[in-house]
């Protein structure tokens, strides 16, 4: 075991599927965000010292691991870019899954793409969106237009049908109008996303969006926030009772819920919870279960 691998690249395990930190910082200049100021640049921990840990982790038992990262689509080491690392690491006999945090749409090419098709490889993808405005998308000064991210999430979903896409929002950006909000909540629905991280816009410090006219309200900013989170809501019940009765492979974790569940996650990032009583010598064991029952937005295996 490398030691000074360990100190090199940061992971936590608090959790059963450790995350990894491959890299950190940002290039691009979008408008309202603060991460380029904050933490400067783009740059990657060494590609080698990730295979190390990485092994380190499956040798201790770890079956998933999670790359993250401020923009891991950047990632380059030498010659060596993510495509390169994720090839290296599903060599890892151990590992038997890994997982991306979240990936910009345009760093998610034809090359990347043939090694995500990997059964190893997680078929959840966050890859975020922020708006489905293009007008509000220009403003935002985000490298792409709502065609293009369409095209790309296409191919990740072409992949399996397993596929999910999770995706990132901010409602309420200067100048966007009840039009633009529309424009957002329509190719969400149409794409079928509905894995949604969603964040009201709020003004930092520094950036250019602070100078753009046509602020919305708050009162606003809440009822669309409200809007998504309900279709986001409603959307993930439809696709949980279809797997009503499916199989799934899940990975056993450490978190016990109101003391008589167990809480497991799917390769798509659907968590299940099983009964403790029977799974809580499973921890960290990918197994396979049956989808018995929904609830709500809870999903029951056994």
């Amino acid at each position: 075991k490398d030691a000074a691998a360990q100190e090199k690249v940061k992971y936590t395990t608090a959790r059963t599927r450790p995350s990894v930190k491959i890299q950190d910082g940002c290039d691009h200049l979008c408008s309202c965000c603060k991460v380029r100021i904050a933490r400067g640049k783009s740059r990657s921990e060494s590609f080698d010292d990730i295979i190390k840990t990485a092994e380190f982790l499956a040798e201790e038992g770890y079956r998933e691991i999670v790359l993250t990262g401020i923009n891991i689509g950047d990632y380059k080491d030498k010659d060596k870019k993510l495509k390169d690392l994720l090839a290296k690491l599903i060599e890892i006999k151990q590992l038997k899954r890994i997982r991306l945090s979240s990936i910009e749409a345009t760093n998610i090419d034809g090359g990347l793409i043939r090694v995500l098709n990997h059964e190893k490889i997680c078929k959840y993808f966050h890859v975020p969106l922020q708006t489905g405005s293009d007008k509000i998308l220009k403003l935002m000064r985000r490298p792409y237009d709502s065609g293009s991210y369409k095209k790309i999430i296409n191919k990740l979903k072409n992949l399996s049908r397993d596929v999910i896409i999770g995706t990132d929002i901010i409602v309420g950006f200067p100048g966007e109008t009840e039009k633009d909000f529309q424009d957002t909540y329509n190719f969400l629905k149409q794409n079928n996303i509905f894995y949604l991280h969603i964040f009201p816009y709020s003004p930092r410090e520094n950036t250019e969006a602070l100078s753009f006219s046509g602020n919305v309200p708050d009162k606003e900013k809440q009822i669309r926030y409200d809007i998504l989170n309900k279709y986001q809501t409603g959307s993930k019940i439809k696709y949980f009772k279809s797997l009503l009765n499916k199989n799934l492979d899940v990975l056993v974790e450490k978190k016990v819920v109101n003391k008589k569940y167990i809480s497991s996650t799917s390769s798509n990032y659907v968590t299940v919870l099983l009964p403790l009583s029977k799974y809580k010598e499973k921890i960290g064991e990918i197994i396979n279960i049956q989808v018995k029952k929904i609830e709500k937005e809870r999903v029951f295996g056994g």
